[in-house]
């Protein structure tokens, strides 16, 4: 159960990570309209979603190369001991 509940938390990180990017985006940015007018405001709003989109990948991939990084870390283990027992 305790490795089941590691690999649980640890799978949700990079999706954490992405939500985490994309409400950082959305905090950081602006309407369309208030930064370029209401004229292109139309125009905006498609690069908005696609800057966006890189900010929740690029998250996403925060999150994965943490997860790999924390699970190498967690899953090494010191080399079992021989006995004479064991051939």
């Amino acid at each position: 159960m305790k490795i089941f509940l590691r690999h649980l938390v640890l799978c949700t990180l990079p999706i954490l990570f992405g939500a985490g990017a994309g409400y950082y985006f959305t905090t950081i940015q602006g309407s369309c309209g208030a930064m370029v007018g209401a004229l292109f405001s139309g125009k905006c709003a498609g690069r908005q979603r696609q800057y966006q989109t890189k900010f929740q990948l690029a998250g996403a991939a925060a999150g994965t190369l943490i997860a790999a990084t924390l699970e190498t870390w967690a899953g090494t283990s010191p080399p079992a001991r021989r006995t004479r027992d064991t051939f």
